[in-house]
């Protein structure tokens, strides 16, 4: 450990497991005290999402108490809230752009022109709005050297409010590769009744930077959150995402796509808590490993008693292109409510000989082939994300591991 630095127990796994396992939690080295606060840029910001640059204690009274967490832990939180950061707070209203549901389009859904039931006239949870048209706030974080930086955004969804939202981490074109550096991403929401919200949360960083990123969210009645992320830089990166599903028919789907090459690390923590009726939570991560990376996936679906008729699905497909590897996937489901269905599952694998004999017989070379393999893997995932120019940038990178 250097001089200035801390070392934090961070990322528990809600229901521990065998010590000797080692996934019980992890050590993450943090900076004692941050530099400076990461200079972020906004583009494209909709003109029904206010932005207000504020202290993170006065951002987080709008919640009225609601505890909002993420997965990294305590330990994690303490240090962030001791290095006094401003941060940057999205609130985001009702607009006819933005398909406010207290109108006209709860009536065509089936639902009430002055609020919603919570049902439709069929009897089911009202469709939350679609969001392929909506414009998205686009915000970067980029690492302009060799220095420890830190970003906490806040993002207050509205009732019936519809909106997205892309955080592009980066590092910038005169950073050098060999130097060390840190750049910690959080962010908080809190989804009101009938709001939908998606989160795109995309990272590049240089080969020997330190990524902590963390997602903690409270989602009301009706509301769904979605989570797309692709972590393809960094040395070492820490990721997490909590989401507690409060109101029923509460919604959160993660998608997660992520590559490790060479000596990279990865450790993953999504957690989701559904605490009202009918909620629904969908984890879904695809990932590529070479070289003589490691990854750590731990994903945690809890019921909480009283959460009847809900749904839960977590599952991991991950190809390994190396022997040198070390993968670990730890899924469970904590159940204290009988009426619910939860599954889980992780399927790991190589590339087929055969099909690599094929595609050599149609004239590709092993490692073009893998990168093609590579690329379908995580094109389901990669291709969620709002921005074509996101899309053919993380392909790009995908392509120059092979």
């Amino acid at each position: 450990m250097k001089n200035d630095e801390l070392i934090l127990k961070a990322s528990p796994l809600p229901s521990k497991t065998w010590n000797f396992l080692k996934i019980n939690d992890t050590d993450i080295p943090v900076p004692k005290k941050i530099k400076s606060e990461n200079e972020c840029s906004v583009k494209c910001l909709p003109e029904n999402i206010k932005l207000l640059r504020t202290d993170a204690n006065e951002a987080l009274k709008i919640f009225k108490g609601e505890k909002i967490s993420g997965a990294l832990g305590e330990n994690v939180e303490k240090w962030l809230s001791e290095q006094n950061l401003k941060c940057m707070f999205f609130t985001v209203e009702a607009s006819k752009s933005g398909r406010d549901l207290e109108n006209s389009d709860a009536e065509k859904r089936g639902g009430k022109a002055n609020g919603l039931t919570g049902l439709n006239a069929a009897g089911a949870a009202p469709a939350r709005p679609g969001g392929k048209d909506i414009l998205p706030a686009h915000i970067t974080i980029e690492l302009k050297a060799e220095e420890k930086h830190a970003s906490l955004f806040v993002i207050h969804a509205k009732k019936g409010t519809n909106s997205r939202f892309i955080f592009e981490c980066r590092q910038n074109t005169n950073f050098s590769n060999t130097g060390e550096g840190f750049l910690a991403v959080f962010v908080l929401c809190c989804l009101e009744e009938n709001s939908a919200l998606e989160i795109s949360k995309i990272q590049f960083l240089g080969q020997k930077t330190a990524y902590l990123s963390d997602i903690g969210a409270l989602a009301k009645r009706d509301s769904k959150l979605t989570l797309i992320r692709g972590n393809f830089g960094a040395e070492k990166s820490w990721l997490g995402s909590k989401t507690s599903l409060k109101g029923d028919g509460a919604e959160i789907e993660s998608k997660l796509a992520y590559m490790t090459d060479d000596s990279q690390t990865l450790d993953i923590n999504d957690i989701g808590i559904h605490y009202g009726k009918r909620t629904v939570s969908g984890f879904n991560s695809q990932g590529v490993m070479l070289g003589k990376s490691y990854k750590n996936y731990k994903g945690t679906i809890d019921f909480i008693k009283g959460c009847s008729s809900s749904s839960g699905e977590e599952k991991e497909d991950v190809l390994l292109l190396s022997d040198d590897i070390i993968n670990k996937s730890t899924p469970v489901i904590l159940c204290d409510e009988e009426d619910v269905t939860g599954n889980h599952g992780a399927t790991l694998g190589k590339i087929d000989e055969n099909l690599l004999f094929y595609m050599g017989s149609r004239g590709l070379d092993g490692q073009s082939a893998k990168r093609l393999i590579a690329n379908g893997k995580l094109y389901n995932i990669i291709n969620r994300i709002p921005s074509k120019e996101l899309i053919e940038k993380t392909v790009s990178h995908i392509d120059t591991a092979f």
